[in-house]
């Protein structure tokens, strides 16, 4: 066993009658060298109390946060859970408050880090002058924007009066009834519409460098417009009819190539990054919702490709990308019905070319969903290039830069490069004899997928099971491993840890931030690296705590947090909590030493949790690792009762600061809230065997508890088990092939494998591939391993329940519908076995009131065949449904003699 937090955990009186007794100096030494937890009657005397559904409301934690692009200066908000009143706090990077302050929405740093701008209330704008540290205000603004030092707001008057203001200069400009306006991305140009009487609208074009203003254009109802990059362009739309304007004339563009059939140009994209092409998108005329109206019949016939359920693509989407190029004014029909584009890099750094993604006969097919076409498309003429080679790709993209087609092989296992100039096909990889896939069933953690591109796409970085590498697409040099096997000899995995990373090109030489996490200890922290050189990865700070996993699938993303760059100075902002210590912000330069900017801890109050990593080795021997929570006031002495929930794994989360509420996770037991009320709970991880899943489900749990339950605090009768999902669909298997558990609760979840493979998803579609390829892993049809199907379903061993059962399902379950769930319940109804069903509004998960309700519903029931509390009348007495009221079914029966499993009427 492996204890990671190594506290020894001692009751206080305990401890003074050994003192007394033994006169043995060492003896106090060694008492006294570790944290003592203190007993229940002191955390009272401390204040400290059980998390409840009102603590809930009143928790507050840092949710924003920014740093101007100079480093200087910074801002956070923190909310109020329960009446979401938001509290902006404006600091300077030595610390410095400038003020408190209300804030409707997110604040915005001007370019120049002189001004930071946001509504303070429904009607007011504060502009905080950062160098003198005064806020100035504006009455009666409805909305704002600020790009780069130019502020932008509309009053709540009769004209809509709509101001320009250059906070560097003071200049101003107003207009009347705008209606829409958009910045040229890189050029100084602004273009606004304004609406007249009459459905007359105005274009102003401003050069933003000299302000000065051209009126480009007046007359008709202008639909949309567009602008180029450069701000030299304008393409816009006058009942279907397309007008371009050109520095500094307009005229109709009559479009010369042939359109679809049935077809008009619907919605103005964007023009080309070098501004000679137009993107359009086409729609067809007719209506494109058939299947919605009302018929007499619905004929199914075996020989449909697609189910009549399915969305039919081409008729749901009602547009196909086209663009004219501005030259000839030829148009060119870039997308078909079924397909799917896909452009290179962030806001598509390259448009010229892009790939297309269909499938056969532009079909998709549950009977054959192995295989996806894949084509070249350039986008300024049309043409297109089959990509036959790439028919066994699991990932594809094109380079930055538009020079290559990088593809991952999952037949030969390798990278793949298509230099699109020369048609020229190179294995960049087939050197290099390691793994680059994720398996999610063995824990592996390669990604097929490139995290950055080098300048002038000279080599990407990517992921392979241990380490970073640096491939050439040319071939030319060989692939080099950045992090020189550091991970795989040490257990660490590492990832980039700046978002921004995959948004531009890198540099040969430059330095790289990596997250790195220990896969043994669950340690996080950072290393960086230079681009270009194998060396061993540099340690900045490593610790019991948790940053950012981001590329780890076992933490939930709302854990992670990117540190974010100022954009002028090497100056981050990161976000650090563990188990113990709420998530606050701290600033670095060096990922080294910290200051912290945020001293929230929201917990100090309440009787709290602390973790701890146990490992053991399961049925089949494998090792197994996963986290006991236990409260902050544990005794060793007691004997607790302990809830088992898990889902896939969930040790990564050793270090996680969960937050308090009524579910997490779905309709999952908030860990906190439970273990601040006298329970422990273990979060076990789980290794699926594809082809029989729930073998694993079986192998970890079990052995889990036969492990925990050997622990001297762990009250052996007193195990109960909860999930929600996929993990209710294994808590319903668990209860029919073991009786370990006291109580049982599963939300959401599914009952009977062989209807629901019979059956429709939400959307439509048949459920087949979630069975032979999704996370219920069986890998083969119903019909190759029915023995499987039958073993998992819990309904057809629902004679086997010896254990009490709680169920939750929403009556709108796209996923894991409610009759399939409802099939369990009638069956343990019909063998006399003790189960509830609670059913809510909704679709798979609950929130607000719901989420409340059935929180305090599932406690009641754990508490009562756990903690041998009183049941509540919703579990006693059966009362139909025009007669139940919420109250009155919360109150205790007190007719009930709690004792050994429960609900034994005197």
């Amino acid at each position: 066993m492996h204890l990671a937090n190594r506290y020894i955990v001692l009751d206080l009186r305990k401890v003074r009658q050994f003192i007394i007794k033994s006169a043995n100096i060492l003896c106090l030494i060694f008492l006294f060298s570790f944290p003592i937890f203190i007993s229940s009657a002191q955390l009272c005397e401390l204040g400290k109390k059980p998390l409840s559904m009102e603590s809930f409301d009143e928790w507050q934690l840092p949710s924003q946060i920014e740093i101007s692009r100079n480093g200087k200066y910074l801002y956070f908000i923190t909310e109020q859970s329960i009446t979401k009143r938001k509290t902006l706090s404006v600091r300077d990077r030595g610390g410095s408050l400038y003020g408190d302050f209300l804030c409707l929405n997110k604040p915005w740093f001007s370019a120049d880090s002189r001004n930071l701008v946001w509504l303070i209330s429904q009607d007011s704008l504060c502009v905080f002058n950062l160098t003198n540290f005064s806020p100035s205000y504006i009455p009666n603004v409805r909305e704002f924007w600020l790009h780069g030092n130019l502020l932008l707001y509309r009053l709540d008057d009769e004209k809509h009066s709509f101001w320009i203001v250059d906070l560097k200069t003071n200049r101003k400009r107003c207009f009347f009834n705008v209606v829409q306006f958009k910045f040229s991305r890189i050029g100084e140009t602004l273009v606004i519409k304004c609406h007249e009487e009459d459905n007359i609208s105005v274009l102003f074009l401003i050069d933003l460098n000299s302000w000065k203003m051209s009126n480009i254009f007046r007359g008709g109802d202008i639909e949309v417009f567009v602008v180029d990059d450069v701000g030299k362009q304008v393409a816009f739309m006058i009942k279907g009819e397309l007008y371009l304007y050109k520095r500094y004339k307009y005229c109709g563009l009559v479009i010369i190539g042939d359109m679809p059939s049935k077809h008009f140009i619907g919605r103005l994209h964007s023009f080309s990054k070098d501004g000679k092409n137009l993107f359009v998108d086409l729609e067809k005329d007719n209506d494109r919702f058939l299947l919605k109206n009302k018929k007499l019949l619905n004929i199914w016939n075996y020989e449909m490709v697609k189910l009549p359920t399915e969305t039919d693509e081409e008729q749901m989407i009602s547009s196909k990308l086209a663009s004219i190029s501005l030259s000839d004014r030829r148009l060119h029909l870039l997308g078909k019905p079924g397909e799917l584009i896909y452009f290179p890099g962030y806001e598509k750094v390259i448009d010229s070319v892009c790939l297309v993604s269909h499938r056969e006969n532009g079909i998709f097919d549950e009977r054959n969903n192995e295989m996806n076409l894949w084509e070249l498309l350039y986008t300024y003429t049309g043409e297109r290039k089959e990509l036959a080679f790439a028919n066994n790709a699991s990932f594809i993209t094109v380079s930055l830069g538009g020079k290559y087609v990088i593809y991952y092989d999952k037949v030969q296992k390798d990278y793949f490069s298509y230099d699109i100039s020369i048609g020229k096909l190179i294995n960049i990889t087939r050197d290099v004899k390691v793994s680059w896939e994720r398996n999610v069933d063995s824990g592996a953690y390669g990604y097929k997928s490139i995290c950055a591109w080098l300048k002038n796409d000279v080599a990407f970085l990517v992921y392979s099971q241990d380490d970073i590498w640096q491939i050439d697409p040319r071939g030319i040099h060989p692939p080099i491993r950045l992090t020189n096997g550091y991970g795989s000899i040490h257990h660490l995995k590492f990832f980039l840890a700046l978002e921004s990373y995959s948004y531009r090109y890198l540099e040969i030489g430059e330095t790289l931030i990596l997250s790195a996490f220990d896969l043994e200890s669950k340690d996080n922290g950072f290393y960086k690296l230079i681009v270009g050189k194998v060396k061993d990865p540099e340690l900045l700070t490593m610790g019991p705590y948790l940053y950012c996993v981001s590329e780890n699938p076992e933490i939930p993303s709302y854990l992670n947090f990117s540190p974010i760059k100022a954009e002028e100075a090497d100056i981050y902002i990161l976000r650090r909590m563990s188990s113990t210590e709420a998530p606050n912000y701290f600033i670095t330069s060096d990922f080294k030493s910290f200051q912290q900017v945020t001293q929230m801890v929201p917990h100090k109050s309440f009787n709290w949790y602390f973790t701890e990593l146990h490992s053991w080795k399961s049925l089949k021997g494998r090792n197994l690792q996963g986290i006991l929570y236990k409260p902050e006031n544990f005794d060793s002495l007691k004997k607790y009762p302990v809830i088992f929930y898990f889902y896939e794994r969930m040790s990564a989360r050793l270090n996680a600061y969960l937050r308090p509420d009524a579910l997490s996770g779905g309709n999952s037991i908030n860990i906190p809230y439970y273990v601040s009320n006298g329970y422990l709970v273990f979060c076990p991880d789980i290794y699926y065997e594809k082809g029989d899943p729930m073998e694993g489900t079986y192998d970890a749990i079990v052995s889990a508890v036969n492990y925990l339950t050997s622990l001297p605090y762990v009250n052996n009768g007193k195990i109960g088990v909860q999930g929600s999902s996929w993990g209710a669909i294994q808590t319903n298997y668990l209860i029919t092939h073991t009786s370990l558990f006291a109580a049982a609760c599963s939300a959401s979840g599914l009952s009977d494998w062989i209807s629901g493979y019979g059956s429709l998803m939400g959307d439509g579609t048949s459920a087949h591939e979630i069975y032979e390829k999704g996370q219920l892993r069986v890998g083969a049809s119903l019909w190759e391993k029915p023995e499987i199907y039958i073993k998992n379903s819990t309904v057809l061993n629902a004679n086997k329940v010896t254990t009490p059962l709680l169920m939750m399902h929403t009556n709108r379950d796209g996923l894991c519908s409610f009759t399939n769930a409802f099939e369990l319940f009638l069956a343990l109804r019909r063998l006399g076995k003790k189960v509830w069903l609670l059913e809510y509004e909704g679709n798979h998960t609950l929130n607000g009131e719901n989420a409340r309700d059935f929180s305090v519903r599932m406690k009641q029931f754990f508490d009562h065949y756990l903690m041998e509390k009183c049941p509540p009348r919703w579990m006693t007495q059966s009362i139909p449904w025009e007669e139940q009221s919420n109250s009155y079914e919360l109150e205790k029966d007190d007719d009930i003699e709690t004792s050994g499993r429960g609900l034994n009427i005197k």
